[in-house]
């Protein structure tokens, strides 16, 4: 069980840092810092496109990743509802920025299935955190 207890904080660390790189990498297009070409097609048109509020959510939801993967590493009990909260508004934004079309930005091929394998990488990852808060291994 120890073995799987890592893997769950370690996986939580990794996806922390997963979106922490493309937030920073997209903050850098949206504000001129980064070289063209370092994100392309729909992730930098949305970059670019988007509302504030929406970039401000998005910095959120990755703030609140970093933050769970903290506590989940720190083993506080709080991770869990933390990676809760950051998922819930990770949601909201995806669900807003790739369904409702609101900026007219196709979505690439490869954007669904990264999207999906993520939504469920979180969801598993829920469940692992709520399973070492249940179990006893977070305090």
């Amino acid at each position: 069980m120890r073995i799987l207890a890592g893997l769950i904080l370690s996986v939580v660390a990794l996806r922390a840092a997963y979106a922490l790189a493309w937030l920073m990498a997209g903050l850098g297009v949206r504000f001129d810092l980064m070289p063209n070409g370092v994100i392309t097609g729909f992730l930098a048109s949305l970059f670019m496109a988007a509302e504030t509020w929406v970039i401000i959510a998005w910095t959120i939801y990755v703030l609140g990743y970093c933050a769970a993967a903290v506590l989940a590493l720190r083993r506080d009990r709080r991770a869990p509802l933390v990676y809760c909260g950051a998922f819930t508004v990770d949601m909201m934004v995806w669900i807003y920025t790739a369904t409702a079309n609101v900026y007219g930005l196709a979505l690439e091929g490869w954007v669904v299935p990264i999207d999906t394998f993520f939504n469920v990488l979180d969801i598993s990852l829920l469940i692992g955190l709520f399973w070492l808060r249940l179990s006893g291994r977070l305090r």
